[in-house]
């Protein structure tokens, strides 16, 4: 219909059809070759289950005429700002409440604050994911960017999740540069090539990593240096088909590459539940044709965001830095909360009306 407002690029078929192949391979995988398939089949339930409503939450908004958009986003200017942050406290809440419940355990194991440390590092990492779509409400009035922007700092700073704090870093950088002039278009095709490059080339950009950097008695360093060296092995021994889902909780630090005995005590796994990378992650269950076909996924958000307005070009990078750098050093690719806050902000790109791209 004339006037209605259709996004192309993610309502069209190209990723569902992606999206098919993925759970196609994912359960090839899970019958044939998984090591843990148990994990797999749980890891597809709950990953197609929120496909399906995220899919559902997309066609509804892509569906609206773009006089109902353009009502809602001029009734609603800070609505979304105000609901994500109500939404992100009482996240926080709940996780604070399930941290208190596992006190009595880890005061057992002589570390009282283990989960409520946790609960403060999931609670930064989604603040900082929610930022840029939220300050995109504050374009235009600049004491309220500057204040939200600032507010959102010292929380993070004040903290001690270190992957917040470069993650906030990140996306403060890629946006400053976003709104300069001339750069948006550049920058969006830098970006995501360079991640595209990044997830193709990761296993060996990873080997390459921990010959040159030095190795370190900062702990979460350390862990980090030692299951990325796991994973990166465990990759070269099945490069293309990967391990199967869930595949990363079989493999223990016996594997990796013989650390000296201090370093092993630190840790009860070197790869603890999942290599703490997307990328990794994706190559060592997925394999090589798990690794093309997420590329193909971030080349169709790529073409997205490049066909976005220049507020929703900055917006959306300072978005997508914010999730790369928290999804390759923090959080495994099966973790549904995580899944759902990045799914979120791929709603909140199409749903504020950020997109131009229209047809008749």
């Amino acid at each position: 219909a004339a006037g209605r407002k259709v996004w192309t690029d993610l309502t069209m078929p190209q990723p569902v059809w992606l999206a098919v192949a993925g759970a196609l391979w994912g359960g090839a995988g899970f019958l044939f070759w998984a090591v843990v398939p148990e994990w797999g089949a749980r890891n597809l339930l709950q990953f197609a289950a929120l496909g399906l409503l995220f899919w559902g939450a997309l066609a509804s908004v892509a569906s609206l005429p773009e006089e109902a958009l353009a009502g809602i986003r001029a009734r609603t200017r800070f609505g979304w700002p105000a609901g994500y942050l109500i939404g992100w406290l009482g996240f926080t809440g709940l996780l604070l409440w399930l941290a208190m419940q596992d006190v009595p355990t880890a005061m057992e194991q002589n570390d009282p604050l283990r989960d409520i440390v946790k609960t403060a590092e999931a609670a930064a990492a989604g603040l900082v994911l929610g930022l840029w779509p939220m300050l995109a409400g504050m374009t235009g009035r600049r004491l309220l960017f500057a204040g939200g922007l600032a507010a959102s700092g010292l929380l993070v700073f004040a903290g001690t999740s270190t992957a917040a704090q470069v993650a906030w870093l990140a996306g403060a950088g890629v946006y400053a540069l976003a709104v300069l002039p001339g750069l948006v278009r550049p920058l969006t095709h830098l970006v995501f090539a360079g991640l595209i490059a990044a997830l193709l080339a990761a296993p060996w950009v990873t080997r390459a990593g921990l010959v040159l950097l030095p190795q370190t008695d900062h702990t979460a360093i350390a862990s980090r240096q030692i299951i990325y060296g796991v994973a990166e092995e465990k990759i070269m021994d099945r490069p293309l088909t990967g391990w199967g889902i869930g595949g990363s909780r079989h493999f223990d630090q016996g594997a990796a590459g013989n650390p000296s005995p201090e370093r092993i005590g630190r840790f009860n796994k070197a790869i603890y539940q999942h290599p703490h990378s997307f990328f990794l992650q994706i190559w060592l269950e997925l394999g090589a044709v798990g690794a093309v076909l997420a590329a193909g996924g971030l080349a169709l958000i790529w073409r997205s965001v490049a066909g976005s307005s220049t507020t929703g070009r900055a917006t959306a990078l300072a978005t997508t830095a914010v999730a790369a750098v928290l999804a390759n050093v923090s959080y495994g690719l099966w973790q549904e909360w995580w899944l759902a806050l990045v799914l979120v902000m791929i709603l909140c790109h199409a749903g504020t009306g950020l997109r131009t791209t229209a047809r008749a």
